[in-house]
């Protein structure tokens, strides 16, 4: 049987998350189901970043001067959006890697869908044969239902002001690396880095019909329990 490669990307965004997301920063690998990373790169939206006040709205506008010397240092790459639409399109079909995977790929694909609208380069940035993966969901089907990530949520106050236990990437990984006190990066390469192993480790667990996007997985896990200690044990 042939190997498979996945595509995994993570993006961040200016300007209003719900209605006109504009990607300016992309991080992106191709994967085997070991882990084995045969391609990464890692891209400031040029098209996008050098419109200063726009980018003052970015959701993380505080890490731009993380950027700046990033770029300055050699370590990140500024590239137009058209650039960086071939270069993940020519991955794509060198390693058949038409499987694309992201903590929340709804999101993800809306994001650079709008950004190449946007910018006239067409409706769509991935090839038309693609298919999408939400890691988010996968991990709400695996690692959010297991008794011990609840009861790591409950010592480490893992809950939205609804009371809804987290299920983010960053409290995801934090279970997986028994590291209560780790902050995702919040630049997209190194983002890309935690999604693509929580992947890896939901992948067996999670059927085949069970990865794609639905609506709102973070509801999944969220059941009619008493999140205290004498309660544990009726979680499975």
């Amino acid at each position: 049987m042939d190997k498979m490669y996945v595509l995994v990307l993570d993006v961040e965004t200016a300007g209003d998350v719900e209605t006109n997301p504009l990607v300016y920063d992309i991080g992106a690998k191709i994967v085997d189901l070991t882990g084995n990373v045969v391609e990464c790169g890692s891209w400031v939206i040029y098209d996008i970043y050098t419109q200063r006040d726009l980018m003052a709205s970015a959701y993380y506008a505080a890490k731009l001067p993380q950027y700046e010397h990033d770029m300055a240092n050699g370590t990140r790459k500024m590239a137009r959006l058209e650039t960086v639409r071939k270069i993940i399109w020519k991955w794509m079909f060198k390693y058949n890697a038409f499987t694309v995977a992201a903590y929340n790929a709804s999101f993800d694909r809306r994001a650079l869908n709008n950004t190449v609208r946007t910018l006239g380069m067409g409706s769509y940035f991935f090839p038309f044969k693609a298919e999408f993966i939400d890691i988010w969901r996968m991990a709400c089907l695996s690692i959010c239902m297991m008794k011990s990530y609840h009861q790591m949520a409950y010592e480490n106050g893992w809950y939205s002001d609804a009371g809804n236990i987290r299920t983010n990437a960053e409290t995801v990984y934090s279970f997986l690396t028994n590291a209560p006190d780790f902050e995702e990066s919040h630049t997209a390469l190194e983002d890309v880095d935690i999604e693509t192993e929580i992947m890896l480790y939901c992948w067996k667990k999670v059927k085949a019909q069970d990865r794609g996007i639905v609506g709102n997985p973070w509801k999944i896990p969220q059941k009619e329990w008493i999140f205290h200690e004498a309660k544990f044990d009726e979680i499975i």
